[in-house]
């Protein structure tokens, strides 16, 4: 169901039911977090929580599949049977080698998420690169439009080789060199 829900849609659903029907977060404007630090995280907890409700979709998809794959091995089956309990071959054994694939689908989703903000930003009325992109586009502005996709670009490229250089620390079949 996560995984169904486009990002705008869920942007809008939230809004509704904790700004409208609840009252309890603010559904328009925006504070900037150096004026009112405590204002400014109250505008900023509906567009994240959109965020992470959307992509936890994938992430849990992703670990479940890899934890059961992990699960079917022969390794883990001689743990059983050494009689460890079943957390103890969850947390020593079956977790540490399902993160690696879990692990790169964080370093695309990080990656993905700042290509992907334009829509929440236009959503939540918040200034920054996304709606700068929207803005521009509609402006036809092209320099800007190649900056912003630059910095999204690069982006995307950086936090990856992050991911790339940090996956021997998380995945004990992989040894750096």
């Amino acid at each position: 169901m996560l995984l169904s829900i486009p990002t705008f849609w869920l942007g809008l659903l939230l809004m509704l039911f904790f700004g409208l029907k609840l009252g309890w977060l603010p559904v328009l404007g925006y504070v900037s977090i150096r004026d009112n630090p405590t204002g400014g995280l109250l505008y900023l907890i509906l567009p994240v929580m959109t965020l992470v409700i959307h992509e936890a979709g994938v992430l849990i998809r992703m670990a479940r599949a890899s934890t059961l794959e992990v699960l079917r091995l022969d390794y883990i089956t001689h743990a059983r049977a050494k009689g460890l309990s079943e957390s103890a071959v969850l947390w020593r054994h079956a977790l540490k080698n399902a993160f690696g694939p879990t692990w790169t689908m964080i370093g695309l989703i990080l990656g993905n998420l700042l290509g992907g903000i334009a829509v929440i930003e236009t959503v939540f009325t918040i200034p920054g690169l996304g709606r700068l992109m929207v803005e521009s586009i509609f402006a036809r502005d092209y320099p800007v439009i190649q900056a912003c996709l630059l910095v999204v670009a690069l982006s995307y490229v950086l936090v990856n080789l992050v991911v790339d250089l940090l996956y021997p620390l998380f995945d004990p079949r992989v040894v750096a060199e």
